[in-house]
């Protein structure tokens, strides 16, 4: 996953990087950055609920399951453990696949987006 900070001039890999709360400041530690400052809201609360809606975006990532044999008894509990995020695909002549979607990007939204 990709974190793009609130004003957009900030773009990071979401795996490679922490995020940190100071107050109502969002901070982001990378290796090959300096620290970065992604976001800042009116609110302690409001920074603590964009830093949740962050992880959200990031554990509904959803997984495909490809060429997987599944009984069907199964898929209901999968879907279940994976969260419903999970995509189950047949391809013919294909190897099995299990992977997370990664090409999904998250912007910290605006303060006005953001409910306590």
């Amino acid at each position: 996953m990709r974190v793009i900070s609130k004003d957009g001039t900030v773009d990071i890999p979401y795996d490679e990087t922490v995020f940190t709360v100071n107050d109502t400041y969002i901070h982001a530690y990378h290796p090959a950055t300096q620290t970065l400052l992604v976001a800042r809201y009116s609110s302690d609360e409001k920074a603590y609920r964009a830093m949740e809606m962050m992880r959200e975006a990031y554990t509904g990532n959803p997984f495909i399951l490809q060429n997987i044999e599944v009984p069907q008894e199964e898929v209901g509990k999968l879907k279940n453990i994976l969260r419903d995020c999970v995509v189950i695909m047949t391809r013919d002549e294909q190897p099995p696949r299990f992977e997370r979607i990664t090409e999904i990007v998250f912007q910290f939204p605006e303060d006005d987006e953001v409910e306590i």
